[in-house]
């Protein structure tokens, strides 16, 4: 199954530092405790980085010197709201979503002003001023009817690079937008499938964002099963053509590297 889009073509001449061949980070959502007890140390055993997505208002207040201490081992914080609010067209579509936190509902000010605060918290955290966005259930609107918003408008004031929506692909360094990356989802994913996607990945040159939430099934009802997981981070420990970098350096090199031929 083809992973490139009709700009594979130039992607597969993209140089990729150190002679890499393409890339791929993974991400994992909602900071469940696993994610700091056992998610990071796990990756840090094995030379991987990775991204945190983070909502202040899911425990992270009462884990402040576990995350701190993620932060200091090279992974990324990166912003998931105060909240993670999220779009319903009513509120019965989304039962588990309080109706205060309906994206349906937000202005564009609640919205910055929440985005706001969770960079400065997070900047308490690890002392960086740089952050990309995880867009909460991949959705990027806000508003509704004429007054619906795209947030990737909002995004470049706060941001150097937002995840996006669920695009089911991978980015192709050619043509993208740094505001709607595009992510695949790794949710019940089978290491055997992900493999064979990363070395189409690193077949066509492109970069690859996975979003995790929960590792096992204990840590969250969408999860991947830990032993799927664990082949995967040792398999892109051994991979030398892919880099395995957090969302902020691949999309930091990138800005820095927009165009670069073999």
């Amino acid at each position: 199954m083809p992973m490139q889009d009709s700009s594979s073509d130039r992607s597969a001449t993209f140089a990729w530092p150190d002679n890499r061949r393409g890339a791929v980070s993974l991400t994992y959502d909602d900071a469940t405790p696993g994610h700091h007890r056992e998610v990071a140390p796990f990756l840090q055993s094995h030379g991987v980085r990775g991204t945190f997505y983070v909502p202040i208002g899911n425990n992270f207040l009462n884990e402040i010197e576990a995350w701190r201490q993620v932060a200091a081992d090279g992974h990324e914080l990166g912003n998931h709201t105060l909240f993670h609010p999220c779009y319903g067209a009513r509120n019965e579509d989304l039962p588990w979503l309080d109706a205060g936190y309906n994206l349906r509902d937000y202005t564009p000010k609640r919205w910055q002003d929440e985005v706001k605060l969770a960079n400065w918290i997070l900047r308490q955290v690890d002392g960086r001023s740089q952050r990309t966005f995880g867009n909460t259930c991949h959705q990027r609107w806000l508003g509704q009817g004429d007054s619906r918003i795209c947030l990737d408008t909002l995004m470049p004031e706060y941001f150097i690079a937002a995840r996006g929506g669920h695009t089911g692909r991978a980015v192709a360094p050619a043509t993208f937008d740094f505001f709607n990356l595009g992510t695949k989802s790794a949710t019940k994913a089978l290491f055997a499938d992900l493999r064979e996607e990363l070395l189409q990945v690193r077949e066509a040159g492109t970069w690859m964002i996975y979003t995790f939430h929960g590792i096992g099934p204990a840590d969250s009802g969408h999860f991947t099963e830990e032993k799927e997981h664990r082949m995967l981070v040792e398999w892109l420990a051994a991979e030398s053509g892919l880099w395995v970098a957090p969302v902020i350096e691949i999309a930091s090199w990138l800005k820095s590297n927009p165009s670069v031929p073999v």
